[in-house]
C-alpha cells in the first residue's frame, strides 16, 4: 500500500490503496492522529464518487467541476496516483486557509495551528482557540508577532499549561525569544519552581522581577540572569544586568564578585553600580575596578577581590571634583551620581561641558527649573530639554530668544513653523529668522512682517523696496544703509541701461540662508574699493547664470562671487520644500555634471575675471580633487577661481594696489583653507 504524505491530527489525509475498496473512518481521540479523517480511495475512483464521499464527511472545499479538472490531468476521468498527490496538496492549501475549518480543528487539537496558513496563524480568533485548547501551541508562534491579542494568548497559554501541570510545556515556552517574561502569567507557586525560574531568567534576565524573594536570593538564579545576553539584538535593551542587581537580594548587592559580574554585561543606560550596596558604591578602589570592568578594560577574573576589604568608605558620589574626574574616564557612570549633585545647577553645567547628554540625568527638582534650562540653552542648544518644557510655549519663546539654534532641533519643528511664534522670537533676537522653517523663510509676506523687527526704522522703507522690487529677501546682509542704497542705485542703472566704468562685481547669494552664513560678507569692502556691486539672490542655479549674463552684457572682466552652501562636488542654491522631478531638482544645485551649463556663459566671464566660490569645501582635495573649483576652472579657463578646502568662510579679499581689483582671497581659518586653480 502506497501513501501520500499524511498530515497530523485534524486534517484530511489521503491514503492511496490500489485495488482496495474506498472507505472513510474517524480515528479515536487520544492518539497523535486523534481527529484525523482518513479518506481511502482506490486507483479508479471518479470525480463524482469522490465528491459524494467528501460531501458525506462535510468537507466542501472544492466543486465537482474542480475535481473533474484534477482527475483529467492524465486524459481520463478517474484519479491515479499522481492526481491523488495533486488532490492532497489542493486539500491542504484550501483547508489550511479556511478559518471555519481551522478554528474547528484547533478547538479539538491546538497543535494543529502549525498547519494553518500564515494568515490564520496571525488571526486572533484562531490563535486564542489553539492556545486555550493546548498551551503548547504558543510555541508554534513568533512571540514578537503583531497578532492583535497576543498578550491575551500568552496568558491563556500559560494558564492552560499550568492547569494541565505541563511543566515541560511551560519551560519550552519560556525558552522562546521573549518567552522568559511569560513567567508573570503563572501562579506564585509555579513561579517558585527552580527549573521554571531558571528557564525564564536564562531567556530574559529581567524576568527576575517576577520571582519570589527566596529565588532572588538563589545564587544560581542571579548568576544565570546576569549571564543573559542576546547578541543579535545587542546589550542596550536586552542585557538588563542593572535591573537584575536591583532585584537581587541584599547579600548579592554587597557581593563584589556578583556586582562585577553585573558590570561585565551591563546596559550603558542602566549602570548596575548604582544598585550595589552603599559599602561598595563608596569604596574608591572597588568603584575604579568596577568601572574598568564595565568599560571592557579588564575582565572580572583579573580583579583581586580581597583588596576591597581594605578600602576606605567615602561619600564618593557627592564629591563633585571626584565625580567629574570619574566621568571624564567613564561617561557611563553618569547615572550613579548622587541626587544632591544632580540637582546642583553649577555641577550639572560643568557636567554638560564634558558631554551634553549628561543632562539626561538632571535631578527631578532641577529638571523643572526654567532659569536653569535657559542657561543650558544659551550654552548648549542641542541639550536634551525635558518634555514638560518642550511643550511650554513661554519657555520655548524665551529659549528661542536666548539661543535661536534650539529651533533647529527636530522636536522644535512645530515652533519653527509657527508664524506668530517666530515673529515674537525674531523681535527678541533677529537671528531667529534664520531658524524659521523654510516654508516661512521662502514666504515674502512673512519676510516683510519680520523686516521691521530686524532693521532700524530709518531703513525700513529702503529694505521694503529691496524686497518688493528686486527680490532681495535679506536686506540685512548689508552692513550699512548706504551700502544697500548704493546697490539699489546700481541695479536701477543696470535696468535703465546706464553705463558704468567701474570694475564690476556680480554677487549671487542663495536665498536659503538657513544659518546666516552670508550676513558676514565683503559687500561694503568691495564698494569702498570702487566696485560697481550688482547683488542678486537666487533659489536656482539658472538664475545665478542669468544674473551674470544680465550684469555683464559688455563682457568685460568681472568679479563673480557665488555664495551657496557647499561641499566638494556641489553647491546648493536651495533645497526644495516638496519633492519635485529630478530635472527640476537639479536646478537647485551646481554639481560636477554642470560643465556645459557653465560653459554656456563663458563669454561673460572673460580674461582677467576672478570667481570666488564662497561655499564650504568647494576646493576640497585641491588640484587632485573632484571639486567645484576645478570644475569652474574647466568652464572658465581664462578666469582665476578661488574656493574653500573645508567648511569655512571668506574673511577678506586682497586687492591690486593700482587697479583696486581683487587678486586674492583670505579665509577665516588661514591660508590652508583657500585653494586656487592657478
Amino acid at each position: 500500500m502506497a501513501r501520500i504524505d499524511p498530515r497530523p491530527a485534524g486534517l484530511v489525509k489521503i491514503i492511496y490503496n490500489p485495488g482496495e475498496v474506498t472507505q472513510a473512518e474517524e480515528l479515536g481521540e487520544g492518539s497523535i492522529s486523534g481527529g484525523v479523517v482518513n479518506l481511502e480511495i482506490n486507483d479508479d475512483i471518479t470525480a463524482a464518487s469522490l465528491s459524494a464521499q467528501l460531501s458525506q464527511l462535510g468537507i466542501e472545499f472544492c466543486s465537482l467541476e474542480e475535481l473533474e479538472q484534477i482527475a483529467a490531468q492524465d486524459g481520463d476521468d478517474v484519479f491515479g496516483a499522481e492526481e491523488i498527490g495533486i488532490l492532497d496538496q489542493y486539500i491542504e492549501e484550501a483547508l489550511s486557509d479556511d478559518k471555519e475549518y481551522m478554528l474547528a480543528a484547533v478547538e479539538q487539537n491546538g497543535l494543529l495551528l502549525e498547519f494553518a496558513s500564515e494568515r490564520l496563524q496571525n488571526d486572533p480568533d484562531v490563535v486564542l482557540a489553539a492556545v486555550r485548547q493546548n498551551g503548547r501551541a504558543l510555541a508554534l508562534l513568533n512571540l514578537y508577532s503583531s497578532v492583535a491579542n497576543m498578550e491575551e494568548a500568552m496568558m491563556s497559554a500559560m494558564k492552560n499549561l499550568e492547569a494541565r501541570n505541563d511543566k515541560a510545556g511551560i519551560i519550552s515556552i519560556l525558552q522562546k525569544p521573549r518567552g522568559g517574561m511569560l513567567i508573570q502569567f503563572l501562579s506564585s507557586l509555579m513561579r517558585d519552581d527552580l527549573d521554571i525560574a531558571l528557564a525564564a531568567v536564562k531567556q530574559r534576565a529581567n524576568a527576575i522581577v517576577f520571582l519570589s524573594p527566596q529565588l532572588r536570593d538563589n545564587e544560581e538564579i542571579v548568576i544565570a540572569a546576569l549571564a543573559f545576553h542576546e547578541p543579535e539584538v545587542g546589550g542596550l535593551e536586552f542585557g538588563p544586568s542593572g535591573e537584575v542587581l536591583e532585584y537581587a537580594s541584599e547579600r548579592f548587592r554587597d557581593n563584589p564578585y556578583i556586582v562585577l559580574l553585573a558590570m561585565s554585561n551591563a546596559d550603558a543606560l542602566d549602570n548596575p553600580l548604582k544598585y550595589a550596596s552603599d559599602r561598595l558604591q563608596n569604596n574608591r578602589v572597588f568603584v575604579e575596578y568596577a568601572l574598568r570592568v564595565m568599560g571592557g578594560k579588564i575582565k572580572v577574573a583579573d580583579v583581586p577581590l580581597d583588596i576591597f576589604e581594605y578600602g576606605t568608605t567615602e561619600d564618593l558620589w557627592n564629591n563633585p571634583d571626584y565625580v567629574l574626574s570619574l566621568l571624564q574616564k567613564y561617561p557611563f557612570a553618569a547615572d550613579c551620581v548622587s541626587e544632591n549633585l544632580r540637582n546642583d545647577p553649577d555641577f550639572m553645567l560643568q557636567e554638560a561641558k564634558l558631554h551634553v547628554k549628561f543632562l539626561n540625568f538632571t535631578g527631578e527638582q532641577l529638571a523643572e527649573d526654567k532659569n536653569f534650562w535657559l542657561e543650558v540653552v544659551a550654552r548648549f542648544p542641542d541639550a536634551p530639554i525635558p518634555d514638560c518644557l518642550r511643550e511650554d510655549d513661554d519657555f520655548m519663546l524665551a529659549a528661542a530668544v536666548k539661543n535661536p539654534k534650539i529651533l533647529s532641533e527636530t522636536w522644535a519643528e512645530k515652533y519653527a513653523q509657527d508664524r506668530s511664534f517666530m515673529l515674537k522670537a525674531i523681535k527678541g533676537n533677529h537671528d531667529a529668522f534664520y531658524f524659521a522653517d523654510a516654508s516661512l523663510r521662502h514666504d515674502r509676506t512673512f519676510i516683510l512682517d519680520a523686516l521691521p523687527l530686524m532693521v532700524a526704522d530709518k531703513s525700513i522703507e529702503l529694505c521694503r523696496r529691496a524686497i518688493q522690487e528686486y527680490g532681495i529677501d535679506f536686506p540685512w546682509r548689508f552692513s550699512y544703509v548706504q551700502d544697500l542704497q548704493e546697490v539699489l542705485t546700481n541695479l536701477d542703472n543696470l535696468r535703465n541701461g546706464v553705463a558704468d566704468s567701474r570694475p564690476l562685481a556680480v554677487i549671487t547669494y542663495t536665498k536659503d540662508d538657513w544659518n546666516g552664513a552670508f550676513e558676514q560678507n565683503q559687500i561694503d569692502e568691495l564698494i569702498q574699493q570702487g566696485y560697481n556691486v550688482l547683488y542678486f539672490e537666487t533659489f536656482a542655479t539658472d538664475v545665478a547664470t542669468a544674473a551674470v549674463r544680465q550684469a555683464n552684457a559688455s563682457k568685460k572682466d568681472i568679479l563673480w562671487v557665488i555664495g551657496m552652501h557647499g561641499q566638494s562636488g556641489a553647491m546648493t542654491a536651495s533645497l526644495p520644500i516638496k519633492s519635485v522631478p529630478r530635472e527640476v531638482y537639479d536646478k537647485f544645485f551646481f554639481d560636477l555634471s554642470d560643465l556645459a551649463e557653465l560653459q554656456a556663459i563663458s563669454e561673460y566671464v572673460p580674461e582677467g575675471s576672478v570667481i570666488v566660490l564662497d561655499s564650504c569645501s568647494t576646493g576640497q582635495g585641491r588640484e587632485k580633487g573632484q571639486n567645484m573649483v576645478n570644475l569652474f576652472e574647466k568652464a572658465f579657463p581664462r578666469a582665476k577661481v578661488f574656493g574653500l578646502t573645508f567648511p569655512s568662510g571668506v574673511k577678506r579679499y586682497n586687492y591690486d594696489p593700482a587697479t583696486h581689483k581683487v587678486i586674492g582671497v583670505e579665509s577665516k581659518d588661514g591660508p590652508g583653507a583657500i585653494y586656487s586653480s592657478k
